[in-house]
């Protein structure tokens, strides 16, 4: 049973006598394919689709015939959760197909499209080839407007050089379309209300002698019934509005509420001029200040109405947390709609309905860092509008233990009282996010523009591992802003650290006597107090299956200002020729990081290839000598080089069997996955990863430093296959990947080909997808 369950040959023995199934489709052009073909959208009309399968293997079409063979509960069960109905090439109308295919092409501009196809038959299985020849696109030699609407005339006229349509370009009747909608844009985004694409039309003149077309857009007037003759109708220009008066009811709840009052408030929207609001708010206590959503809502009484505003209106107000639901109504009846110049008026009513104040939860997750079992909790208290402003106030208790994989006596003076749980972690994060630019100078102008957020955090740490405890005391002020849909930004001005290293009686005496110098500042304490900056770039489009890039560039730095204060003050050394702060050394450095992504969709938006490249570099001056730890770079775990474990790779070509963890100052990196999907929620992905960290100094690990001529043969390599469970919300990984080139073996055993064993692959457990 297992046999037929896996092999695809087994298959053949299912398939019904006169039976052949559809094992692909196959496009081919008579000619070299045009450019402005896309093959994938002519692919898109291939309608069934064959059976999935894998190295020619029909899993789901297995479980299928198996439970027509074996019809159990369980396989009928088994066929109703994973498996797949056989798609025969009697399913398959090869000339529909072709029609639609010739249907898409022509409305792409080739015209003189001729399409055959023919079905190749071997054993049980059948293929259907098309043959297209697209003939010569269609050019657009020429565009031309024709608008009788004066005023809607002015408004598309000048932004021509916007059109979609381009002299030169091939004709594509998609093209057209998104064309319309993007004058119906524009023209709602100044106040034309009422007016949609059926008022947009096209006359295509066409030339067959030279393949050459020439576009006429149209936009016609409105009509309206004839008050005179019954049954006639007349043309009317497009009316354009602007509004008039705008309500807010910040907390709309017809069930508790059945009265509210109404209250005057004005505010300035990019400094250039006042706009009034009339608030209804529920009396004596309303739940929210007047001046909570000023940078949120975007309608502008006595502007044109503008569909843009109030889609940005929108996206703002769901992005607080405390809102449930809002609805923004208009009203061109009831306004004494025209004024003596003929302008039209409008009424706007935003009601936002407010979910829960406060919220808990209280989770528990098994953990497997690195093969190292865990089991960790987390407790999570918040309130959604702590000072009626809408801000988020939260705090999250967490603890955990692990077995870390360290026996009594080992390299680092680990002792272990036999339990199986060593390691204990705890700690709280208490923070408030304002839902606006929270500072001395208050940046309305920005504020009102790019939305931004401010984050104050507060937080402990407490670890205790076999041979050190560490406390880590955190206090951060950040800012974070759109500054578009793709960019954003995240600016951190204030991020205080102090680490507090506590270790064991035999644990200081190895330290003691560590010639390491990176590893014995790891163990101790310091202080970092400094701030960061983070661009992020990513042009993914939600629902489409085009490839995308996404990038993050982050650069922090800290000890610059308390360093330039105590040299100005003429604050003195210690003996050891460094500053104190606190009583505490602190960390001077700047670190640069860069992660750049690339998702590119094969045949469909299930079949990815994923790359990421990894830069990075952190440069100890002055009053360091290393980087801190938390600040390093290292290689192997879940999300990195996964044919290690966590922090297990390099520097360099490093050798040492120290079960310390391993950081370095600078970072390269590269990984390459094949994403597919094996069936439904479960996907699979071959992957590689290329790369390794270094250090600085050459006393800190031995063949670790980073060096010009020779990182390049220091490059770590390895492969290996992983399943993950695509659950949308939640996703569990397990990737196994195995060193295919370790740099810790002398250079001509480097690439371990020959002495590679099953038992040395690496099992990492990940939530969420490694890049």
């Amino acid at each position: 049973m297992a046999a037929m369950f896996f092999s695809s040959c087994s298959i053949n023995k299912f398939i019904p006598p006169g039976k052949r199934l559809l094992k692909r489709y196959e496009i081919k052009y008579t000619d070299k394919k045009n450019k402005a073909i896309d093959n994938s959208e002519v692919k898109a009309y291939l309608r069934p689709k064959a059976n999935a399968h894998f190295l020619g293997m029909y899993y789901n079409l297995n479980i299928y015939y198996l439970s027509k063979v074996y019809p159990t509960k369980f396989y009928k069960w088994l066929n109703k959760k994973l498996g797949e109905d056989p798609i025969y090439i009697d399913d398959v109308d090869p000339e529909m197909l072709a029609k639609k295919i010739k249907r898409f092409l022509e409305n792409s501009g080739f015209f003189d499209t001729k399409i055959s196809y023919e079905i190749i038959n071997n054993r049980k299985k059948s293929r259907v080839i098309f043959t297209i020849d697209p003939g010569e696109p269609y050019l657009i030699s020429s565009t031309s407007y024709d608008i009788s609407d004066s005023a809607i005339k002015h408004f598309v006229l000048k932004d021509t050089a916007l059109s979609l349509i381009k002299t030169g370009d091939i004709y594509n009747a998609y093209t057209l379309d998104d064309e319309r909608d993007r004058i119906t844009s524009g023209l709602r985004n100044v106040g034309y209300y009422y007016f949609n694409q059926s008022f947009i039309k096209y006359e295509v003149d066409s030339n067959f002698n030279n393949h050459q077309l020439h576009i006429k857009t149209i936009l016609t007037n409105r009509q309206v019934p004839d008050p005179l003759v019954l049954g006639n109708f007349i043309e009317l220009p497009h009316d354009r509005y602007f509004l008039k008066k705008a309500v807010i009811v910040p907390d709309f709840n017809a069930l508790k509420y059945d009265h509210y009052d109404p209250f005057d408030h004005t505010i300035t929207i990019f400094g250039d001029s006042t706009y009034s609001y009339t608030y209804l708010l529920h009396q004596p206590k309303p739940r929210f200040k007047t001046n909570a959503f000023d940078q949120s809502i975007f309608l502008k009484p006595g502007r044109p109405y503008s569909a843009a505003d109030v889609k940005e209106t929108y996206r703002r107000l769901f992005a607080f947390p405390i809102i449930q639901t809002a609805t923004i109504s208009f009203d061109t009846v009831g306004t004494n709609s025209e004024d003596t110049l003929g302008y039209k008026y409008m009424n706007a009513r935003v009601q936002m309905a407010t979910g829960k104040l406060n919220f808990y939860s209280i989770e528990s997750v098994l953990t497997n860092s690195s093969g190292d079992p865990g089991i960790r909790g987390n407790i999570v208290v918040a309130n959604r509008n702590l000072f009626r402003g809408a801000e988020v106030f939260r705090v999250k208790l967490n603890g955990g233990f692990e077995a870390q994989s360290i026996s009594p006596g080992d390299s680092t003076g680990a002792v272990t009282d036999g339990s199986f749980f060593n390691t204990f972690e705890a700690g709280f994060d208490a923070s408030i996010i304002f839902p606006r630019f929270i500072s001395p100078i208050p940046f309305r102008r920005f504020s009102q523009k790019y939305h931004p957020t401010t984050n104050l955090s507060v937080g402990f740490n407490y670890l205790q591992r076999p041979n050190y405890s560490r406390n880590t005391t955190n206090t951060m002020i950040g800012y974070s802003w759109r500054k578009s849909k793709k960019l954003r930004y995240m600016v951190t001005p204030i991020n205080i650290n102090f680490v507090n290293v506590n270790p064991t009686p035999e644990f200081q005496e190895i330290l003691d006597k560590e010639t390491n110098r990176r590893l014995k500042e790891q163990y101790s304490d310091h202080l970092i107090a400094g701030g960061s900056i983070s661009l992020i770039y990513d042009n993914q489009k939600i629902k489409s299956s085009k490839s995308f890039d996404y990038i993050r560039l982050d650069f922090e730095t800290s000890g610059n200002i308390i360093y330039a204060a105590q040299s100005l003050l003429g604050i003195k050394k210690t003996d050891d020729e460094y500053y104190q702060f606190l009583g505490i050394r602190y960390s001077q450095y700047a670190r640069v990081n860069i992660d750049y992504r690339h998702y590119f969709h094969l045949f469909n938006p299930e079949n990815v290839i994923a790359f990421r490249g990894l830069a990075g570099a952190g440069i100890p001056y002055l009053n360091s000598n290393e980087i801190p730890y938390e600040k390093g770079f290292y290689g192997g775990g879940a999300n990195d080089m996964r044919g290690w474990r966590f922090r297990e790779l390099g520097p360099g070509g490093y050798a040492g069997q120290e079960n310390y963890e391993r950081v370095g100052d600078i970072q390269l990196e590269t990984n390459i996955e094949y994403r597919f999907t094996i069936y439904s929620f479960l996907k699979g992905a071959f992957f590689t990863d290329i790369g390794n960290i270094w250090s600085y100094n050459a006393d800190n690990y031995p063949d670790g430093q980073f060096k010009w001529d020779t990182f390049y043969q220091q490059l770590a390599v390895d492969a290996g296959f992983g399943i993950r469970f695509d659950f949308t919300y939640f996703i569990f990984r397990l990737d196994g990947g195995i060193p295919i080139r370790d740099p810790s073996y002398p250079n001509d055993e480097r690439w371990r080909f020959d002495y590679l064993r099953f038992n040395q692959f690496i099992i990492n457990f990940g939530i969420g997808y490694p890049f």
